[in-house]
């Protein structure tokens, strides 16, 4: 190579860029994109929210270079002033130890970018997996005199939390592959260092073969190449470890069984005793009692409780103090649901 540096000290800066990158613009984009995602299922009126679907599918379609030309020529000058202030107030920090670049063209500018190009893809896969949210699930919780937010975070995100781990890792693909946007904002180096706002930056795989591929020759090419291999590494190692994720969290959603109980005023300590009863059997990873003043959701989490699953509701039907059972879930139900592709 011209450089003089052997593989791993040429290929090592590159791979710290691109993971810096991509965990900048998945920090940024993925909290945003829950957020618009749950506004847009659960809060936002019917119209409105078809406005937004639409706008989120369009900005997804938007060319990468796009992204790129209003980083560089918007973007970056915009945010000189913020990197100065971060500087003066948090230099102390080694990400904001500067000093700040004056033209804007960052690794943190790089991950701005980068998080916008994710954030409609996300949302629109977090979106439609919170629209499959049982409607069963949501109105037990409402009925149980829960608010709209605790509706959401007892029975949409544990439905949804496999599908918001495969959106994100989708999006963290697409910024480890990103190429264009990145080559247009940074200003590389082959450097490692935590500095997110001064103009030494560590540059990505993708931008790297793309803005040395044209005057590269010889081992040059090789080792262009062998990056590119390490880059298809990363990919396959993420999406690996992602579907691993989300395996197991499929696990534990098909592991769930739901009983919507009304009890009398003696009926609390005898549900209580039930679900302390049930811990005991080998199967149940867990059994416990959610809000309520006479309505209760008794809540069931197993490995495997086919064998159970009857023998639980007969028992719970006995049960002294229950009054009766407004509705159950069935392991069988959820299970169709929550097979949720990465």
């Amino acid at each position: 190579m011209k450089s003089g540096l052997s593989f791993p000290a040429y290929v090592g800066p590159l791979i710290y860029g691109t993971l810096l990158a991509a965990v900048i613009a998945l920090v940024l984009a993925v909290p945003v994109a829950i957020g618009v995602a749950l506004f847009i299922s659960h809060f936002s009126p019917r119209r409105l929210s078809a406005v937004f679907g639409y706008v989120i599918d369009l900005l997804a379609a938007v060319p990468s270079v796009v992204y790129g030309a209003w980083g560089i020529i918007f973007l970056a000058p915009t945010i000189v002033p913020f990197y100065r202030w971060l500087f003066e107030n948090l230099g102390f920090i080694p990400l904001f130890a500067g000093p700040p670049s004056a033209t804007g063209s960052t690794i943190l500018t790089a991950g701005i970018v980068l998080a916008i190009m994710v954030l409609p893809i996300v949302t629109a896969i977090c979106r439609e997996i919170f629209l499959q949210t049982p409607r069963l699930h949501q109105e037990a919780a409402l009925a149980l005199g829960a608010t709209r937010w605790e509706m959401v975070r007892m029975a949409v995100f544990p439905y949804a939390r496999s599908g918001i781990v495969s959106a994100s890792m989708l999006g963290l693909g697409r910024a480890l592959g990103e190429t264009m946007a990145v080559a247009m904002v940074l200003s590389p180096a082959l450097v490692v260092t935590p500095n997110l706002i001064s103009s030494t930056n560590p540059n990505t795989i993708a931008s790297n073969i793309a803005l040395s591929f044209p005057e590269a020759s010889g081992l040059t090419v090789n080792a262009l190449i062998a990056s590119g291999l390490v880059l298809f590494v990363i990919t396959f190692a993420v999406n690996f470890a992602a579907r691993a994720i989300v395996d197991r969290r499929k696990v534990g959603l098909n592991a769930h069984v739901f009983a919507q109980v009304k009890l009398n005023a003696h009926g609390r300590a005898n549900l209580d005793e039930f679900s302390a009863t049930i811990r005991g059997f080998p199967e149940v990873l867990d059994a416990y009692v959610l809000m309520g003043t006479t309505d209760f959701m008794l809540r069931i989490v197993a490995r495997d409780i086919d064998a159970y699953e009857r023998f639980f509701f007969d028992q719970l039907s006995k049960l002294p103090g229950v009054q009766e059972i407004n509705s159950t879930v069935a392991l069988s139900e959820i299970k169709s649901t929550t097979e949720l592709p990465l």
